[in-house]
């Protein structure tokens, strides 16, 4: 794990990790969403794709990963301390 910022405050952290998908390589800019539910669905709606569907990081929140309609990688991150493991 990297930590980026004031441990008191909510926000987006990173990682190294080996992608189980091969689009998941490289630097993703990550952006941060009130609803990550209604923004993937404008990706959809836009012509992009959902590279990888949300997923709950437990304490933290959501993230999916989405490419747009040029194949452009980009990550999603919607802030909820009561997400949990599905």
């Amino acid at each position: 794990m990297i930590k980026t910022g004031d441990p008191d405050i909510p926000g987006i952290d990173g990682a190294f990790h080996q992608p189980e998908i091969s689009q998941l390589t490289g630097t993703i800019n990550t952006i941060q969403v009130d609803d990550i539910d209604a923004v993937v669905q404008k990706v959809r709606d836009n012509g992009g794709k959902v590279v990888q569907e949300k997923m709950p990081i437990p304490g933290v929140g959501y993230q999916a990963y989405c490419s747009d309609a040029e194949g452009t990688v980009f990550g999603l991150h919607q802030v909820d301390e009561s997400a949990a493991a599905s």
